[in-house]
């Protein structure tokens, strides 16, 4: 295959797979090509999930590479959202879905300032997590960003927050009805038990 025909995409997908474990082979010419590389490597996790994900990454790189960015806006939400729960892109398992995301990303990731990491907060957190990568390191250097904003958590909505509130004190309500209620059927079964040796000692006198 001639090296040349390879996208950015596809070359820095291939460096990091190499980064990972070297390969003799020539940089493949297609996404086809990166999915048959990518599935031989043992310590990648391989799926059809994965295949889907890297196919979409091939698809973002170059939707990405077009000069009207606005359009793909929607896309980055979408994925921001896809990566608000999860730590990996497929079943939470580092695989060759999130080596190709990373250098689908990239080139656009290096241009953000932090508005756009607060904005896309997702996937500014796991492109931190995969430059970092102990096998990554090496190559992911050059793609390496320096995240600026403070990560914390994300503020909960406070009519979510006063929701929350009004359901804890709606169970501590139910808690002490509970325990009141246990405490009428004790006194209650006290008396009960009380006139009933009353009645008993009347009989035997």
């Amino acid at each position: 295959t001639d090296k040349k025909m390879a996208t950015p995409f596809i070359d820095l997908s291939w460096k990091l797979l190499n980064a990972i474990q070297q390969n003799s082979a020539s940089t493949p010419s297609d996404v086809a090509g990166l999915i048959e590389a990518g599935s031989q490597i043992a310590e990648l996790k391989f799926s059809d999930k994965v295949k889907a994900q890297v196919v979409e990454a091939d698809q973002l790189s170059q939707d990405l590479s077009v000069t009207d960015k606005v359009k793909v806006l929607p896309r980055l939400h979408k994925l921001n959202k896809q990566l608000e729960t999860v730590v990996y892109f497929v079943d939470n398992t580092f695989s060759l879905a999130d080596v190709s995301f990373f250098a689908a990303l990239a080139p656009t990731v290096k241009t953000w300032k932090d508005a756009e990491f607060n904005t896309f907060y997702n996937i500014t957190r796991w492109y931190d997590l995969i430059q970092h990568h102990s096998k990554l390191a090496s190559v992911a250097a050059a793609e390496k960003v320096t995240i600026t904003f403070k990560k914390n958590v994300p503020k909960v909505d406070p009519k979510e927050q006063k929701a929350k509130e009004a359901a804890k004190g709606q169970q501590a309500a139910k808690g002490q009805a509970a325990k009141g209620q246990q405490a009428a059927k004790g006194q209650a079964a006290k008396g009960q038990q009380a006139a009933k040796g009353q009645a008993a000692k009347g009989q035997q006198a």
